[in-house]
């Protein structure tokens, strides 16, 4: 067996056969997740038919997995290498299907393992995305969470300012009620004010995290609106309009302008279609590819009756009688894109005109609706923080999600919740350093991605109400998905990345985990096909081989009880529980069957088992030795 570099492959040949291995980063679904979610193991469970898995593996990093499911703007999806083929994997459908497997199912999967109780207290402002997070992990880790929101249901934006036909009620608050089962206790009704509400509240805790988010219009570097006009009766912001109209509500809007390219700009858009508006006109100033909600759900509101105003700018709402009466826009040019692939945009001469309408819906900007005195803060009104561990200026001050980074998607504060929360704890227990990266990166060399031929072709996506149908009520516009739909579509994916022992792979996998030199001496991990020792020559000597060993299972038989914990875990079934005349009931391993992930080593009760490592002539020997 020989070895060599080819610049990042390592090659080897062995009984007259040429393996290749390639350095394998992260999977790039992965790797684009703002919370870190490990998407391509849980793909891989749902895959398997394993919904009970893939929910948990998604609960490690995402506490809201019926909210992302819904409304989450999925950058996974554009870095899928499906979509290249053909269409990407359908990865928040399905993250919405385990979630509402186990809701329909009635069992809830058991509770993660809590630390000991530090005895540290922390208050949390805000229950929404990033605040609740920050509480479920800092409860994981022992402490005693308080969370204080102003309104009387916790959730944030996701239960204030997404309508109900996008995200459900219930299905936020089954996310919750599993937080507050770690013990997170949450006091709805209750506002804390100022700098001297903070300050009041910092004496009773030993940290506090700020989680207001940004729900309020900004009021532009003027202080009273970003735009003239923009007080005028008529003129509604978005989450005030969406806090009392996201599930019903009087339609006595009349025509509607509604301002922003965002995802509330477009929830505001549909909704006021719901509620019987006359007209709904939405304008943006960009073309729809570069708009930042999904563009599925764009063409659902156009399949609605929404009509987009496409390369406008609004400069002005005009007033007619004491009140709205219409929109002052210009026209935009696209001209060239920049390195980044974003086109340049100009205003086109003599472009002006005015859209009559009754009221404005402004959806342009958000910020935060809370001053939070001597905290560091920027023309935004956004608190600004240490990005490695979310503290402010202040000592024993967090800050986390919208409030810090302005209107962001869910998962983003989320992400921001981890971190705050990795901050606090470290704070608490005094700890130095940077935080760095909260999901750490693998690189395991030796994985392929899987040959699309060999994958199923056909992708499947929610099914979606009839546009007469979902326009008239809040009911939700998209339907989960089935099993059988579930598991077909994740069995498209491509398997990029490393192992993530998902275990998709089990009724077929030939490759066998093991270590071999390079040509500098320097162990490297790879997997062998099976085939390899199989092809090996009986009269091929040991020294014609690099050194190559092949990770296995070890059973000391002393120490086994025979209890079957090994063999009940193992997705491979290479433990087997068998009499032996001198210990009696004792697991051995099938050192072909077995690929050494190392599953059964950390199970066993007893210690028994323990990583050890065979070769190609001892596989070679049981093949054939079988084959006789």
């Amino acid at each position: 067996m020989t070895a060599g570099h080819d610049r990042d492959v390592l090659t080897f040949e062995v009984a007259g056969r040429r393996l290749e291995f390639q350095p394998v980063d992260e999977s790039p679904c992965r790797r684009a997740c703002p919370a870190g979610i490990d998407v391509k193991k849980y793909v891989g469970q749902i895959a398997s038919e394993k919904f009970e898995d893939a929910l948990a593996t998604i609960r490690r990093h995402m506490p809201f997995p019926s909210a992302c499911g819904r409304i989450c703007l999925h950058p996974c999806e554009t870095e899928c290498k499906r979509g290249e083929i053909d269409q990407p994997i359908a990865i928040m459908a399905l993250k919405r299907f385990v979630a509402d497997y186990e809701s329909r199912k009635g069992v809830e999967e058991p509770l993660p393992r809590i630390r000991k109780t530090t005895g540290k207290r922390i208050a949390v402002i805000g229950s929404g995305p990033a605040g609740l997070t920050a509480a479920h992990d800092l409860a994981l880790r022992g402490h005693s969470v308080t969370v204080f929101e102003r309104s009387e249901t916790p959730g944030g934006m996701m239960t204030r300012a997404i309508p109900e036909f996008d995200l459900p009620s219930a299905a936020v608050h089954r996310d919750i009620a599993r937080i507050e089962k770690l013990g997170v206790s949450i006091e709805c009704g209750h506002s804390i004010q100022g700098e001297k509400g903070l300050q009041s509240l910092k004496e009773g805790y030993d940290a506090v995290l700020l989680a207001t988010g940004a729900g309020a219009r900004w009021k532009g570097l003027s202080g009273t609106t970003w735009i003239d006009g923009g007080t005028l009766p008529g003129v509604i912001g978005a989450v005030e309009f969406m806090a009392s109209r996201r599930s019903s509500g009087n339609p006595d809007l009349g025509r509607v302008v509604v301002l922003g390219s965002g995802v509330h700009a477009l929830a505001c858009a549909r909704t006021a279609v719901r509620l019987g508006c006359a007209k709904v006109k939405w304008i943006i100033p960009v073309t729809r590819e570069f708009l930042q909600p999904d563009h599925h759900r764009v063409k659902l509101a156009e399949e609605e009756g929404v009509e987009i105003i496409e390369l406008a700018r609004p400069v002005a709402i005009g007033k007619t009688r004491g009140k709205v009466g219409g929109v002052k826009i210009v026209s935009i040019e696209q001209g060239e894109a920049d390195h980044t692939g974003r086109p340049a945009y100009r205003v086109k001469p003599h472009s002006e005109t005015v859209i009559a309408c009754d009221s404005v819906i402004d959806a342009a900007h958000f910020a935060p609706d809370n001053g939070w005195g001597n905290l560091s803060s920027d023309p935004w009104g956004t608190i600004s923080v240490d990005l490695d561990t979310m503290a402010t200026n202040l000592a024993g001050i967090f800050a986390a999600g919208d409030v810090v980074s302005g209107p962001k998607s869910v998962v983003e504060a989320v992400s921001m919740g981890h971190r705050a929360a990795a901050g606090i704890d470290r704070y608490l227990s005094g700890g130095r350093g940077t935080i760095g990266t909260l999901s750490t990166p693998i690189r395991t060399p030796g994985w392929e991605i899987e040959d699309p031929a060999g994958t199923p072709s056909e992708a499947f996506r929610p099914a979606v109400r009839p546009a007469n149908e979902r326009k008239s009520d809040f009911k939700e516009s998209e339907l989960s998905f089935t099993a059988w739909e579930a598991s077909h579509e994740a069995r498209r994916c491509l398997l990029c990345g490393p192992c993530e022992e998902c275990a998709v792979c089990l009724s077929t996998c030939y490759r066998k985990r093991g270590v071999a030199d390079d040509e500098k001496g320097n162990p490297v991990e790879v997997r062998v096909p099976l085939g390899v020792a199989r092809g090996i020559h009986e009269e091929t000597r040991i020294e014609d081989f690099a050194k190559v060993e092949l990770l296995v299972a070890r059973v000391d038989s002393i120490r086994c009880r025979g209890c079957g914990v090994c063999e009940d875990i193992c997705g491979y079934k290479a433990p087997r529980i068998s009499p032996d005349p001198k210990y009696g009931l004792v697991s051995t391993i099938d050192i072909l069957a077995c690929k050494g992930c190392g599953t059964c080593v950390s199970a066993c009760p007893s210690g028994a088992i323990d990583q050890g490592v065979t070769s190609l002539h001892a596989l070679r020997a049981r093949i054939w030795g079988g084959a006789k």
